[in-house]
């Protein structure tokens, strides 16, 4: 699924991330854990919790890039129409 996210939530590791935008953004489903692609950058999502509005998704979860770090994530997910 592609659309827009804005962190809304980080911890020390994932800091880098607060407040930032990526428009071109997508998330695809690979059992529990979610590839999750920022600006063409692949990182893992663990989704831990989801909330439902009317225009976007609440997503809270564990993010890693495989290589440096693991990290909690908060971010709202606006799919593409």
């Amino acid at each position: 699924m592609k659309g827009s996210i804005k962190i809304v939530g980080t911890n020390n590791t994932t800091k880098h991330l607060q407040n930032l935008t990526f428009d071109n953004s997508s998330i695809d489903t690979k059992g529990k854990i979610h590839d999750f692609y920022l600006n063409d950058k692949k990182y893992f999502l663990d989704i831990k919790e989801s909330y439902f509005h009317s225009n976007f998704i609440l997503i809270f979860g564990m993010i890693s890039d495989d290589a440096e770090f693991v990290g909690n994530i908060g971010f709202e997910f606006y799919p593409n129409k």
